[in-house]
C-alpha cells in the first residue's frame, strides 16, 4: 500500500511539472503603406511567428516590401521568406534572414541577394488616437558592390500587430 501511494505521488509530481511547460508564441503582422521622411512611399505585408517551448525554437514567415519608382515600370521590391529569426520586445517586432533585393527599371530587371532585417512597431490600432505604426527595412548584400537598400517610415493605411500568448 505504501509503494502505491509513493507511486502515485510520484506520478501527480511528474504530471505536474510537465503541465506546468510554457509555450510562447509570437506574432508579427502587417498590411498597409508608409511613408518616409523623404516623403516616397511603400507597401508592405508581412506574416511571421516565433513559437517557443523548452528548448525548442519555431520560425517562420514572409516579408514583402514594395516601393514604386518614378513610372509604372520602376520598381525596388525588398523580398523575405522564410522568416529565419526573431526578436520581440513590447510593442515591437524585429525579424530578418536570407533574402532578395529586386530593382526594375522598365524592362531592366535586376536581382541581388543579401541580408534583410525588418522592425515593425505597434503604436495604435486603427482610428486610435497617437503616434502610427512604425516600419524599418534594411538590405544588405551579400557581395559588396551590389546595391543596399533601406526606409524608415511610419504607416499611412494599414496596420502593424504584434502579439504575444502564453499557453499552457
Amino acid at each position: 500500500m505504501k509503494l502505491r501511494n509513493i507511486l502515485v505521488c510520484l506520478l501527480i509530481g511528474i504530471f505536474a511539472i510537465a503541465s506546468a511547460t510554457v509555450i510562447v508564441t509570437s506574432n508579427a503582422h502587417g498590411v498597409g503603406r508608409a511613408v518616409n521622411a523623404d516623403g516616397h512611399n511603400a507597401s508592405f505585408t508581412f506574416d511571421a511567428t516565433k513559437v517557443t517551448h523548452n528548448t525548442e525554437l519555431s520560425v517562420r514567415g514572409t516579408f514583402t516590401f514594395t516601393v514604386p519608382g518614378a513610372t509604372s515600370t520602376d520598381s525596388t521590391v525588398v523580398y523575405l521568406s522564410p522568416v529565419q529569426h526573431m526578436d520581440f520586445a513590447t510593442n515591437t517586432a524585429g525579424f530578418g534572414g536570407d533574402g532578395i533585393l529586386r530593382i526594375q527599371h522598365g524592362t531592366s530587371l535586376h536581382y541581388y541577394h543579401g541580408s534583410v532585417r525588418v522592425y515593425a512597431t505597434s503604436n495604435r490600432h486603427p482610428g486610435e488616437a497617437g503616434d502610427p505604426d512604425t516600419i524599418a527595412v534594411f538590405f544588405v548584400p551579400a557581395v559588396q558592390t551590389d546595391p543596399t537598400f533601406s526606409f524608415s517610415g511610419h504607416v499611412t493605411d494599414g496596420d502593424i500587430a504584434i502579439t504575444t500568448t502564453n499557453s499552457y
